[in-house]
């Protein structure tokens, strides 16, 4: 019996230069769609917040004005959008039946930024409902935070009620 001696295959190969372009091309593609989702989350997330906080804000005055129970127009608590950036909150704070000097807020500066007109001012009278500076009940319409990728909207409830939405529709 005679055994042979074979070689190894010398016919293999590896990737070419063109393989492996084209699969880093791929992954890059596949890189740089994760990353500009992420950055869509992020700026979502950071509207939402800043809606959130307005939101918050426009619910403790409608509550504070609930709380009082004034029917005086001037002692209606609120919260007053100064500008694309800053806005003011006016409630009794401390309790002691009259509106304390309001506190001005401010958006982060990443971009965010209010939908004007401004100033806009919301004041809720004694039934939580919003109302204009004659005590008229009024529907607002809806307030928006914005940024280069899209809005969060604040709306009312039929009661004067605040809620955070990212549908502009009622």
């Amino acid at each position: 019996m005679t055994t042979t001696l074979t070689t190894p295959n010398d016919n293999r190969r590896g990737f070419t230069l063109i393989e492996i372009l084209i699969v880093l091309s791929i992954i890059s593609v596949a890189c740089g769609y994760g990353f500009v989702q992420f950055r869509k989350g992020q700026n979502q997330e950071s509207r939402s917040k800043a809606a959130g906080k307005l939101c918050m804000s426009l619910e403790n005055a409608r509550l504070d004005s609930m709380r009082r129970g004034t029917r005086s127009t001037d002692q209606f608590a609120g919260v007053t959008i100064l500008s694309a950036m800053s806005y003011k909150v006016s409630q009794d704070s401390d309790s002691d039946g009259n509106l304390d000097q309001a506190v001005i807020l401010s958006l982060p500066s990443s971009g965010l930024k209010f939908s004007g007109p401004f100033p806009n001012t919301i004041k809720f009278d004694w039934l939580g409902r919003p109302v204009d500076s004659e005590s008229q009940i009024i529907e607002y319409p809806l307030l928006a935070v914005t940024d280069s990728s899209g809005s969060t909207f604040i709306k009312f409830t039929n009661s004067g009620k605040p809620e955070v939405s990212t549908n502009p529709k009622y």
